[in-house]
């Protein structure tokens, strides 16, 4: 079997054949962002002569090793700051234009790689006639340390993991043709972190025009920092690590860094929210949130969703989430919301759910003001001028810890990518029989997306309206729910999401 040779603008890669399918893994996107390069924006790749071999992954961002999540999303392999590349599943290299599908992973913009098996893009890509690609941008620290105000000409530092994905999709641009892909239709997706990197790229400049369509699943535009608490939040990092200078922290090893970054999630009280996109004015001149609101990125197309019982997902993290109830959430809630009333909330959740005891009311307000209602709200605003956009709700359970996790975040994924069968994922979603029906389901809705910028397929999936607020509901069987929990999402209706950094 010959394997793929194809032309890139910096030098030839040669890829392996799968079943049919052209696969490329670890082409470099960018140059290593080490040294001098080391909290710098990216730069485009030094060029070759010789056929670069990109048979296999290359290494993925630093970050923390271990935990029950690396268990099921069985992430392995070397750990790198040479870590800008991109992975391509392609029917052939031929000239016909196919729609691209590029994903962003998850993992809180700190923990995650493109190489995980639950998003290897051969059935996707095969099931569709798509290009797939996937992408490694820089995490935690190293990806999102702000250092403007530290040292001339690094401006933009606090979004440099931004900056990483919109230099990954100007490779798409300049490339994908020779990979048999259509440079004019691409679908730009990703879920959690992903999701909100794909939310927030709608609203960046000099984003438009690199991707065509996007779906954000388990994830808006709500997480992003002022540019003074990233400010402070990088002075707490140098005098942990003991530096004063930019070259000091170029200096520290990678191991180091991590360690860092991991005791000051530790400190600080909205962790989740401690390495993330930043409004520095110059990537992110304001609220992602309230630029979409005010109708940023309604000439994409967009997919967006949620799962019912997103937050139980950190039960497997956090065990001391069990013992969590709704009353201990009143001040977080008023903290982050003060014009909601918290025990009005409460009571509205106790009595629409009466299915759930306590811990489980808790997580799933979580859940709703972490990831529900912001998605909502983008699109409520969107339908309300008519761009097009689709809204699902993944209802699903997974049997993992006897059920508790329910239709938990990040469950939808291997039913995108037709993954269910790949090591430890059934121990996650659970080993049903009927599985792969919704597997069809799903698939067939995303790439008829990524074909026509409509889901529709096997289903009849409507766009969200403001008066209708069609959902589509993915479960053993699926099919199409009006304002879904409807009564909850009035009881959010005056929370300012827009307004929030």
């Amino acid at each position: 079997m010959t394997n793929p040779i194809v032309e890139t603008t910096h030098g030839p890669v040669a890829g392996t054949k799968e079943h049919e399918t052209c696969v490329f893994r670890g082409i470099p996107y960018a140059s290593p962002p080490i040294n001098e390069l080391r909290f710098a924006a990216p730069k485009d790749p030094t060029s070759w002569s010789s056929t670069l071999d990109c048979k296999n992954y290359g290494p993925y961002a630093p970050q923390l090793k271990g935990g029950v999540q690396f268990k099921y999303w069985a992430l392995e392999g070397v750990q790198d700051e040479d870590c800008l590349s991109i992975n391509i599943w392609t029917p052939a290299t031929d000239s016909k234009p196919r729609p691209v599908m590029v994903w962003i992973h998850g993992g809180a913009f700190v923990v995650g790689a493109a190489k995980r098996p639950v998003t290897d893009g051969l059935a996707l890509s095969e099931a569709g006639d798509v290009v797939v690609v996937t992408l490694n941008y820089r995490l935690g620290a190293l990806g999102w340390l702000y250092l403007d105000d530290a040292e001339p000409g690094l401006s933009g530092s606090g979004n440099n993991g931004l900056l990483d994905q919109i230099k990954a999709l100007e490779w798409v641009q300049d490339n994908i043709a020779n990979f048999g892909g259509d440079p004019n239709n691409v679908t730009l997706f990703g879920e959690s972190a992903g999701a909100i990197s794909v939310s927030v790229l709608l609203t960046v400049e000099r984003a438009k025009g690199l991707f065509h369509k996007a779906i954000a699943q388990s994830g808006a535009a709500n997480v992003v920092r002022k540019s003074h608490d990233a400010a402070e939040a990088t002075q707490q990092f140098m005098s942990k690590a003991e530096v004063d200078s930019v070259q000091e922290l170029r200096a520290l090893p990678q191991e180091r860094i991590v360690q860092i970054q991991n005791w000051l999630s530790t400190q600080v009280r909205d962790a989740d929210s401690l390495f993330c996109p930043v409004m520095d004015n110059i990537i992110l001149e304001e609220t992602p949130m309230r630029k979409l609101v005010e109708g940023a990125g309604d000439h994409v197309p967009l997919i967006t969703g949620f799962n019912l019982d997103e937050y139980r997902y950190w039960l497997m993290v956090n065990p001391r989430l069990k013992s969590l109830s709704a009353e201990h959430l009143s001040k977080a809630i008023q903290r982050a919301h003060d014009e909601i009333n918290p025990t009005e909330l409460i009571q509205t959740y106790r009595d629409s759910r009466p299915d759930l005891n306590e811990n489980q009311i808790g997580l799933t307000l979580i859940g709703d003001m972490a990831f529900r209602i912001p998605t909502i709200r983008i699109a409520e605003a969107r339908a309300e001028r008519g761009s097009p956009t689709y809204v699902y709700l993944f209802t699903r359970p997974s049997q993992m810890l006897d059920g508790q996790l329910g239709a938990a975040h990040a469950m939808e994924i291997p039913f995108v990518f037709d993954t269910i069968d790949q090591p430890n994922v059934p121990d996650l979603i659970g080993n049903e029989p009927d599985r792969g029906d919704l597997v069809g389901v799903m698939q067939s809705a995303w790439l008829s997306f990524a074909h026509t910028g409509n889901p529709s397929n096997d289903l009849e999936w409507p766009q969200y309206s403001a008066d209708q607020r069609e959902t589509m509901v993915f479960n053993h069987t699926s099919g199409v729910a009006l304002d879904p929990y409807g009564v909850e999402r009035v009881m959010w209706q005056s929370a300012k999401f827009e307004l929030q950094p």
